[in-house]
């Protein structure tokens, strides 16, 4: 939280600051002063009382003014405006000044008419920054304002009459997905697991030594993103279920996803692996509805984290005698606030004095980020997919054959030649082939092999190159765009987007289809998906159970993969083949990235 006392005097420094320079800009406007300036002054001035009304709205906000990223830009905006306040403070001429010492170019001479472009350029961005920082800060306001409607709605629709019993309304509250439905979607997404894929992990020997082990134990499975973790994910949930699962032993899992607010925090991971137990020993409930009977709906909260765990681990241990496999996809999704936590209970029950007490063999599939993952997990058995070719080479050779298919390629030759190329510049990602492959397929069969000597070499490059090929005119948009996608708290829909970015119809065209093109412009960074509009009240909410069948369908749009907002907040350069890069600036959470045309070095063109 920032400092009242220095929010204060940085708002009010500043204002001070642009209504001198404001009244200067129209002397300069007005020639009274200073002959022969510049036309841009005009423009000037229009952009320096925009951003004094953001100011003075910061001035009378609370919720702006408590806020250190919103400081923090108004302190660079007063820095700037010093120096600019500096220089104009030598228009100030008297009326019987000669004329000769009050044209620009006089004034020119004292401090370089460059320099005033360049302050007056860097206010114009950190005008664009605040704006957006105030309309996020804003719509997070208005989502806690909706999450506190949806907490009366939930008092008022329980109020009159609770329907089914008190056992039934509690599995109700419980339930939070169904991961069966969240394996074939990503499935139905993603397409089916390429043939003899995955299957070399259950030869490993760390998946042996787990396997075979009889006391409780974790198998760790970690690779960079796009290494085909999660298809592995689905391989040991269907390899267990084929030839695992009877009556003396389970299997649970659940897949998270850092874009699903059902699916990112250790208290749904703890709910989705309850309500399957419960499902498969409804004596299990029992286990439940003796806090549930005290604390109903707020049983199943983010603050509940700790009971809920207590639970669970009652239930493992209820079932000594039955063996519990779990499998834990993408556990890197999972916020960090609450993975740390998490991790902390499940090496304390997996460690040599507990692992005995239970009967629970958990597979664990993640990136090695954050810090905490490796951290709590390098201890258990571990395969590392970095190295991991088998499966990439297979995925390859299918990709490439269905595409030749398709567009009728027979050379053999050609075919091997674009499979080289792929693994060359893949660096063992699929979700690189599966991109080019996408890329390729919008081509004829004859331009297919002159494309090959134009793909990008991983995907970070994939990625800087969408960032290159967005139009000059798009820029501004599509940077606000990718801002409102990366930081919102939950998927945005395109009108909610329209909003958010001020688009307008057009005298042909509606604005969402205006709003479609930016999100084409973005490529493989963005996709579009459609669900049940729950996104201000949750699935969370028994009440919502019910009636979520009847809930209208939105299309929200959000980032492809994790791996594509993670460039989009830590990655920074995208160069152009014209000399010149836009850069996507990475700044610190909950700050704003803007794009800059800069000129780009010759030494690092390569």
């Amino acid at each position: 939280m920032a400092d009242p006392l220095a929010i204060a005097t940085a708002t009010t420094q500043f204002i001070e600051q642009t209504v001198k320079i404001v009244q200067l800009c129209k002397k300069v406007l007005v020639y009274e002063k200073v002959q022969d300036g510049p036309e841009e002054v005009r423009v000037w001035r229009s952009e320096l009382e925009q951003l004094q009304a953001l100011v003075e709205e910061i001035q009378h906000s609370p919720a702006l003014g408590n806020d250190q990223v919103i400081l923090s830009t108004v302190q660079h905006c007063t820095a700037v405006s010093t120096g600019l306040c500096a220089i104009f403070d030598r228009f100030d001429f008297n009326h019987s000044d000669p004329l000769g010492r009050k044209t620009w170019k006089a004034i020119g001479g004292l401090a370089k008419e460059s320099d005033i472009r360049d302050l007056f350029t860097q206010l114009e961005r950190l005008k664009s920054t605040l704006s957006l920082q105030i309309q996020v800060i804003n719509s997070h306001q208005n989502h806690q304002q909706s999450s506190q409607l949806s907490q009366v709605l939930e008092n008022v629709v329980q109020s009159p009459v609770q329907t089914g019993t008190e056992e039934e309304r509690c599995l109700q509250a419980l339930f939070v997905t169904d991961p069966t439905s969240d394996r074939n979607a990503i499935i139905t997404t993603k397409g089916k697991r390429t043939a003899r894929t995955c299957e070399w992990i259950i030869s490993t020997e760390g998946y042996k030594t787990w396997e075979n082990t009889p006391k409780s134990s974790i198998f760790w499975v970690s690779g960079p993103p796009g290494k085909g973790k999660t298809f592995i994910s689905i391989f040991l949930t269907q390899h267990l279920e084929t030839n695992v699962v009877s009556s003396s032993c389970n299997l649970v899992y659940f897949f998270c996803d850092n874009k699903v607010s059902t699916r990112n925090t250790a208290v749904n991971i703890l709910r989705g692996l309850m309500y399957q137990l419960i499902q498969l020993h409804e004596g299990l409930l029992s286990l439940v509805m003796e806090h549930w009977k005290v604390q109903q709906r707020g049983l199943f909260s983010e603050s509940s984290f700790e009971r809920l765990w207590a639970i669970f681990r009652a239930m493992v241990l209820s079932l000594i005698e039955t063996r519990i496999y779990c499998v834990l996809d993408a556990l890197d999704e999972c916020s960090e606030a609450s993975l740390e936590p998490l991790l902390y209970k499940l090496t304390e029950l997996f460690n040599s004095d507990n692992s005995a007490k239970q009967n629970v063999k958990l597979v664990v599939l993640s990136r090695r980020y954050p810090i905490c993952l490796p951290g709590a997990l390098s201890t258990f058995n571990h395969v590392r997919l970095d190295d991991e070719r088998h499966d990439i080479e297979l995925y390859i050779q299918d990709q490439v054959s269905a595409l030749g298919a398709r567009k009728g390629i027979r050379d053999a030759d050609l075919l091997k030649h674009i499979e080289a190329v792929f693994h060359d510049r893949a660096e063992g990602t699929f979700l690189w082939v599966s991109f080019m492959v996408a890329d390729l397929n919008k081509k004829s069969a004859w331009e297919i092999e002159s494309s090959l000597k134009q793909l990008p070499r991983g995907l970070d490059a994939v990625y800087g190159r969408i960032l290159c090929q967005i139009k000059p005119g798009d820029q501004a948009v599509v940077t606000k765009l990718l801002t409102w996608i990366t930081l919102a708290q939950v998927p945005l829909s395109v009108s909610e987007l329209c909003e958010a970015l001020q688009i307008e119809d057009t005298e042909f065209m509606k604005r969402e289809e205006l709003c479609k093109s930016y999100i084409e412009a973005c490529g493989h960074l963005l996709q579009s998906s459609e669900m049940r509009d729950n996104r201000y009240f949750g699935l969370h909410r028994s009440w919502m159970y019910e009636y979520n069948k009847s809930l209208p369908t939105v299309t929200v749009i959000g980032f492809v993969h994790q791996s594509a907002k993670d460039f989009m907040v830590f990655k920074v350069n995208a160069s152009r083949d014209d000399g010149t890069s836009y850069e996507w600036r990475s700044r610190p959470p909950h700050d704003l990235p803007t794009f800059a045309s800069t000129p780009h070095p010759a030494s690092a063109q390569s």
